[in-house]
């Protein structure tokens, strides 16, 4: 990757973790800035034919699914393809610490496991996508006759 797309990389991944630190290490939970949003969102998912018993849980595990797929592509960029399980274990530890802090200093919020296991997953969607993208780059590549590392 040559520099200027290093740098622009970077500055997502610090954009990305500074929103998660942010969403994650206030002292409360920002629900109550969009409350309105939230529950729109889950009465508007209610109307989905079977969805009619989604909860507020629900959705929290979704957004905590959503918020690292970016992060996961993210840091396998950062750290490259063939290393998909540095980028995962950089993506679980940034959640594991986000975790911690939530339990050590903030008692108005609720550290889980299961929302390391969340962001997990969603970081694993964002390393797969990467690898996809990859792929697919590669064989145009090579169908395009332009079979130099890419």
């Amino acid at each position: 990757m040559h520099l200027r797309g290093r740098v622009i990389v970077v500055a997502c991944a610090l954009l990305l973790i500074g929103g998660i630190l942010y969403l994650t290490l206030t002292p409360e939970p920002p629900d109550h800035l969009l409350k309105v949003a939230i529950d729109a969102t889950i009465e508007a998912v209610r109307l989905i034919p079977g969805m009619s018993g989604f909860t507020y849980d629900a959705l929290e595990t979704f957004a905590n699914v959503a918020v690292f797929v970016p992060v996961g592509a993210v840091f396998a960029i950062l750290i490259g393809a063939s290393r998909w399980w540095g980028a995962l274990g950089a993506s679980l530890a940034l959640s594991a610490v986000v975790e911690l802090a939530q339990l050590l200093f903030l008692p108005a919020r609720t550290a889980s496991l299961a929302d390391v296991l969340a962001n997990g997953i969603g970081a694993g969607i964002g390393i797969a996508l990467r690898a996809v993208f990859l792929a697919r780059r590669r064989a145009r590549a090579v169908s395009a006759g332009d079979d130099h590392e890419i």
